[in-house]
């Protein structure tokens, strides 16, 4: 009488134990699908910056709010009881062998102010950046690193090719779970951009 019991108990513990690990598993595909956009958010934004037909002081107002998607908003921030001075972006230059870490600000500001005439970035699009897994963190925000490949271009007055450069890049994704009474969100920032060599 009581195995038909124990067998139910049984079969509905491991149903429910199924339905929690499949949540589980939309939830962090979810997580790295809004991590996955937030980057293609921040590509979008870099383009419109490097656009030289938006007049510079939209193209300021929108590193303004490029700034939003980092950590600290391009300002010293803590983390694990450490005072870190501020997002970077790592650069690439044909004049030198190492990639150069410039300030999120600093890269944003000379973004705008570049010398070529015209000038086309290409960046990440949902698509084609790779999400790693995610890593659960000591204070219970979650992590993961975002790949993409990001394509500059600058040309001469008269449309010729000056300079052609492709890095691919890596950002570390912050993301944290906030419950709301409309449910759970996942609300991500970003950390350091880096190159990442062949």
């Amino acid at each position: 009488m009581r195995t038909p019991i124990i067998r139910c108990i049984m079969v509905t513990a491991l149903a429910l134990t199924g339905f929690i690990a499949a949540a589980q598993i939309i939830d962090k595909e979810q997580m790295q699908l809004r991590a996955a956009e937030r980057v293609e958010q921040l590509a979008d934004y870099i383009e419109l910056m490097a656009d030289k037909s938006i007049p510079a002081a939209d193209r300021m107002e929108v590193s303004e709010q490029a700034l939003h998607l980092f950590v600290g908003c391009g300002d010293a921030y803590e983390e694990n009881g450490r005072i870190l001075n501020g997002v970077i972006m790592e650069v690439t230059s044909r004049w030198r062998k190492n990639p150069i870490p410039r300030p999120i600000k600093k890269y944003f500001t000379g973004l705008i102010n570049l010398k070529y005439n015209h000038v086309k970035i290409n960046g990440a699009n949902v698509s084609t950046i790779k999400v790693s897994d995610l890593r659960k963190r000591p204070d219970g925000t979650y992590s993961c690193v975002c790949t993409f490949l990001q394509e500059f271009i600058g040309y001469s007055r008269e449309g010729k090719v000056l300079l052609r450069d492709t890095d691919r890049k890596s950002v570390t994704c912050i993301i944290s779970v906030d419950e709301t009474e409309w449910g759970i969100e996942y609300v991500v920032k970003l950390g350091d951009v880096r190159v990442v060599e062949d």
